[in-house]
C-alpha cells in the first residue's frame, strides 16, 4: 500500500509540474514582475541589493532567483528570459506540495493526496506560480510555519521548533503581509484551545479551569526551543535584509516599512475594491463575452472539510488540526476582505488553507460513503471536479493568459507590447547606432512599466513624466494621455507609426523619425505576415 501511496503522490506532483512548466514566457511580464526583474538584475549583475521600505517587498524573491539564473545560459541582462525568472515561483509552488506530505498523520494518506491534487490544479494557484512576484514564496514559507508549529505542539521536539522558526524568518523576509498570517494563526490556535476546552467541559462532570486545561500545551513549549526558533528566524532573515551584512539599516527598514503600507491599506492607493473582490474571482466571475469562471466546486469540498473538523464520526482525520486550518483560513479571508487595498494574488493566503481543507473534505466524503454506490457517486463527483477545474486551468493559463476577462489577471500587460518591442528592435537594426540609439519615453507618474524590461537591451533610454524638450531622438514613446501629436508639430519629420495598448485602457503612441521609419519599412520582407 505504501508503494501505491507514493506512486499516486508522484503522479500528482508530475501533474503539478505539467500545469506549471510549459510556455512560462507565454504571458507578457506584468508591471510588478518587470519591477522585480529590474531589481533582480541589479543584484545579479552588480551585486547590488538594498531593501526599500517603501516598495518592492522583501529580499527572498531576488536572492532565491540567483541559483536559477546561474544555471541558465544567460550572461547579460538582455539574455535573461521570462522563463528563468518564473522558475523561482514555480519551484516554491512545487515545494509547498512536498511540505504537505508531512501532514500524513493529520490528514491521512487520502487527505494528503487530495490536498496535494487540489493545490496542483487550482487555476489561481497555478496562475500565480507562473508569476514573478512574492506571493507563491510567502505561501510556501507560511505552510512551513503552520506544519512546523503544529508538529511541535504535538511532539515538543526541537527540530520542529527550528523548522517553524525558519519558516517564520523566511515569511518575514518575503512580504510585509506576513503579519496577517501570523495574527490569523495565533487567533486560530486560541480559538481551537477555547473550543476544545468547552467541548471537554460539556463531556465531563469535572469543571476544569481554562488555565489548567492550557497548561500541558504551554509546558511543551520549552523556553530553549522558543529561543531556537527565534534564532532560526534571525539566521535566515538577517543576512537577507542586510544584503549579506553590507546594509545594516535593512533590518530597521523592515520595521519602518509598515507605515507606508498601512497608508495604502487604509485607502491611499488605486487598488481599492469592495469586500467581495476575492470571492467574486474565486466563486463566480462572469464578464461580458466570457465563459463563467468558478472554483466553487473546490469550495464545496472546503465546506465539507470544515464539517469533518467538527464531526465526531470522522475518525481518520486530526480534527483539531482541521479546525485550526479552518479558523486560520476564515480569519485571514476576513482580514483581506475588510482591508480596502486588494490585489487578487493576495487571496492565495487564505485560498491555500481552504484547499487543504478541501483535501480533508474530499477524503472525509469518500470515507463516509460506506456502500458501493455512494462511494462510486463520491468518486464520480471528485472526477467531475478535477475535469472542470482542469478545463478552467487550461483557459486561465494558456488561452486567456493575458486577457482582462481572466479573473486572475489584474492590470495585466497585453501582447501588444511584444509588437511594439519587435518594431523598435527592427528600427535599431537599420539605424547606425544600433542598440545605442536614443529613445525617450514620456508617461505621467512613471506609468511606463513594464517597458524597462522589454527595452532592456537599449543603452540610451530616457524616462520622463512629460514630453522632453527638443532635440527629439529617433524614437519617442508617449502615453496617449499626453496628446503629443509630433507628426503635426514636426511637419511629418516624426511619424506616429502605431498606437499600442500596454494594459487595459492604457495606450502608448510610437513616434519614429521619418527617415528611419522609411528604412525600416524598406527592410521588411515583401511577403511578410503582419500578424507576427
Amino acid at each position: 500500500m505504501a508503494k501505491i501511496y507514493y506512486a499516486i503522490l508522484m503522479v500528482v506532483f508530475m501533474l503539478a509540474l505539467l500545469w506549471r512548466a510549459p510556455e512560462l514566457d507565454l504571458r507578457p511580464l506584468h508591471n510588478d514582475e518587470a519591477v522585480n526583474a529590474i531589481k533582480f538584475g541589479d543584484l545579479w549583475l552588480k551585486g547590488s541589493y538594498k531593501y526599500d521600505p517603501n516598495e518592492y517587498h522583501g529580499p527572498t524573491l531576488c536572492y532565491f532567483t540567483l541559483p536559477f539564473t546561474y544555471l541558465s545560459s544567460a550572461k547579460t541582462f538582455d539574455q535573461l528570459s521570462e522563463k528563468t525568472l518564473r522558475l523561482t515561483p514555480l519551484f516554491f509552488s512545487l515545494l509547498t506540495i512536498l511540505i504537505l506530505l508531512l501532514l500524513k498523520d493529520e490528514l491521512g494518506k487520502s487527505g494528503v493526496i487530495f490536498a496535494s491534487l487540489f493545490i496542483a490544479i487550482s487555476p489561481m494557484v497555478v496562475f500565480y506560480s507562473r508569476y514573478f512576484i512574492h506571493e507563491t514564496l510567502l505561501i510556501c514559507f507560511t505552510t512551513m510555519l503552520i506544519v512546523g508549529v503544529w508538529k511541535y505542539a504535538k511532539s515538543g521536539k526541537a527540530r520542529w521548533a527550528i523548522f517553524s522558526g525558519a519558516g517564520l524568518g523566511l515569511m518575514y523576509a518575503t512580504k510585509e503581509t506576513f503579519v496577517f498570517s501570523i495574527a490569523s494563526l495565533i487567533s486560530a490556535f486560541v480559538l481551537e484551545l477555547w473550543y476544545s476546552y468547552r467541548q471537554k467541559r460539556k463531556s465531563s462532570d469535572q469543571k476544569e479551569n481554562f488555565k489548567v486545561f492550557v497548561r500541558p500545551f504551554l509546558e511543551k513549549a520549552r523556553l530553549k526551543h522558543i529561543i531556537l526558533a527565534l534564532i532560526a528566524a534571525l539566521i535566515v532573515s538577517i543576512p537577507l535584509y542586510t544584503s549579506f551584512f553590507t546594509n545594516w539599516n535593512g533590518p530597521l527598514d523592515s520595521v519602518r516599512t509598515y507605515l507606508p503600507w498601512l497608508e495604502r491599506a487604509g485607502g491611499k492607493s488605486p487598488h481599492i475594491h469592495p469586500f467581495y473582490f476575492y470571492f467574486e474571482r474565486l466563486l463566480w466571475f462572469k464578464p461580458q463575452r466570457s465563459p463563467l469562471w468558478s472554483e466553487g466546486t473546490l469550495f464545496i469540498f472546503t465546506l465539507i472539510g470544515v464539517w469533518c473538523g467538527f464531526n465526531r464520526r470522522v475518525s481518520f482525520l486530526d480534527k483539531r488540526f482541521i479546525r485550526v486550518i479552518a479558523f486560520y483560513s476564515l480569519i485571514l479571508a476576513a482580514i483581506y476582505s475588510l482591508i480596502s487595498y486588494k490585489t487578487p494574488w493576495c487571496a492565495l493566503g487564505f485560498w491555500s488553507g481552504m484547499l487543504i481543507l478541501a483535501g480533508a473534505g474530499a477524503a472525509g466524503l469518500v470515507d463516509c460513503c460506506k456502500n458501493r454506490w455512494t462511494k462510486f457517486l463520491a468518486i464520480l463527483l471528485l472526477a467531475a471536479t478535477v475535469v472542470h477545474i482542469s478545463i478552467m486551468n487550461y483557459r486561465a493559463n494558456f488561452v486567456y493568459y493575458a486577457d482582462r476577462r481572466n479573473p486572475y489577471t489584474y492590470s495585466q500587460t497585453v501582447t501588444d507590447i511584444l509588437r511594439m518591442a519587435k518594431t523598435i528592435d527592427g528600427i535599431s537594426k537599420v539605424h547606425p547606432d544600433g542598440k545605442k540609439l536614443v529613445i525617450k519615453v514620456a508617461s505621467p507618474e512613471h506609468d511606463y512599466w513594464p517597458l524597462p524590461w522589454y527595452l532592456r537591451s537599449f543603452e540610451n533610454i530616457g524616462w520622463y513624466d512629460n514630453l522632453p524638450k527638443e532635440p527629439l531622438p529617433p524614437i519617442v514613446i508617449a502615453n496617449a494621455r499626453l496628446n503629443v501629436e509630433l507628426d503635426e508639430k514636426t511637419n511629418k519629420d516624426w511619424l506616429m507609426v502605431g498606437l499600442f495598448e500596454m494594459r487595459p485602457r492604457v495606450f502608448f503612441e510610437l513616434y519614429v523619425e521619418f527617415k528611419w521609419w522609411e528604412k525600416y519599412v524598406m527592410s521588411l520582407p515583401k511577403n511578410r505576415d503582419d500578424s507576427n
